[in-house]
């Protein structure tokens, strides 16, 4: 299976285009959420997405988190459409319900500063309102991400408890259908060329921060939602990325490069390290190590099914080496996520690998893609070519 560079997306559909999933991708999405209520034995969920977990919402309604604090949750009870609660104001509800799926009915809470707190609050008073809370067992999700001033309100609304079906949501969620892999390698072969561009432009006397709002223009321009472009250029050996800084590159400089696109509200993502002019001797051998290990890293995952998530630093003789491994789509880091454990990956997950090799006095080399997991195999996500 192999995912190539095309500008018409799936349903015909090109990247400007607002809204790619038609309604019965998440009718179809609500089903098996129907399932999971009905195995817990609930009458309903609770569904919480905050600004770093916008994927809980927004993969049964479409609703994306825009602003940085605001927060939205959906009732859902079993059978029946979805209530979604955001905090957004009222005169923006008719807008936002043009791009949400048509059964999905949006109940605008206002605007507040302390928006998970408000959240709760006027999502307890809906649920009172409609007797939804009266002899009622209801699920949550997401709800560990409540700081505490929003939590209470709910220990004394449900006095019996909520179940939490996180997990059980998230596992469901990591399995990607067609058109969310569609997308997640339309994303990955955006940020795979928008580093292989910067990389082309990099040069002695070209300014990094020029340089990277320059490319990040560029995938605008080509439909990307969003863009974030982290580098390094330096002798210090270290691969220790971070947003562009206006220094101007020099002779000698080791640039690393992660680029992460957002195309219909997925991300893709990549990264790579390169010498401007050229390669000494130990440098080519540590290039030549990082490629091993990064291949012998792939292999390893493809035949075992299975990972350790998050960061692990490790020594292979004379090379220090850390890789970082979680899953992605609508977040940058989605399930499996949990830092330390060892996940058993599924057909159909999506996940990013990212890898840095370095060895003192000679410099690191730094390498991040997007996979698919199939049967014994990772798939790129972000196309041909290494």
């Amino acid at each position: 299976m192999s995912f190539t560079n095309m500008t018409v997306l799936c349903h015909g559909r090109s990247v400007r285009d607002d809204f790619l999933f038609p309604d019965s991708v998440f009718e179809s999405r609500l089903a098996k959420v129907d399932e999971i209520i009905e195995q817990k034995g609930l009458d309903g969920l609770l569904i919480y997405t905050e600004a770093l977990a916008r994927s809980n919402v927004f993969y049964l309604t479409g609703f994306f988190n825009t602003l940085a604090w605001s927060v939205s949750m959906i009732v859902l009870q079993k059978n029946k459409k979805p209530i979604l609660l955001a905090t957004i104001a009222p005169r923006d509800v008719e807008h936002t319900s043009k791009k949400l799926p048509g059964f999905v009915e949006i109940v605008a809470v206002g605007l507040s500063l302390v928006s998970n707190e408000h959240i709760s609050d006027k999502a307890i008073e809906y649920m009172k309102e409609k007797g939804l809370l009266d002899n009622k067992k209801w699920g949550c999700v997401g709800f560990d991400r409540l700081p505490h001033m929003a939590d209470a309100p709910w220990r004394e609304a449900c006095p019996e408890g909520l179940t939490d079906c996180t997990g059980e949501y998230k596992a469901m969620c990591a399995i990607k259908t067609g058109e969310e892999t569609y997308v997640i390698s339309q994303a990955s072969s955006m940020a795979k060329r928008a580093v292989y561009e910067y990389m082309r432009q990099v040069k002695p006397g070209a300014n990094e921060m020029v340089l990277a709002s320059k490319i990040d223009r560029e995938q605008r321009i080509n439909g990307a939602s969003w863009v974030s472009i982290l580098t390094d250029a330096g002798k210090c050996f270290d691969t220790a990325l971070h947003v562009a800084r206006g220094r101007d590159f020099v002779d000698g400089d080791t640039v690393s490069v992660f680029a992460d696109v957002g195309l219909q509200f997925y991300h893709g993502s990549f990264g790579a390290t390169l010498v401007i002019g050229a390669k000494t001797v130990e440098q080519e051998k540590l290039y030549a190590a990082a490629s091993k290990l990064w291949d012998d890293k792939v292999s390893e995952i493809a035949t075992t099914g299975k990972t350790v998530i998050g960061y692990q630093a490790a020594v292979d003789g004379e090379y220090q080496l850390y890789h970082i491994i979680n899953g992605t789509g609508c977040d940058l880091v989605e399930y499996p996520d949990k830092h330390g454990s060892e996940a058993k990956l599924e057909p159909g997950m999506a996940i990013t690998l990212s890898l840095s090799v370095k060895k003192d006095g000679v410099g690191s080399v730094f390498m991040s893609e997007n996979f698919l997991v199939s049967e014994n195999a990772l798939v790129s996500l972000s196309g041909p070519g290494k």
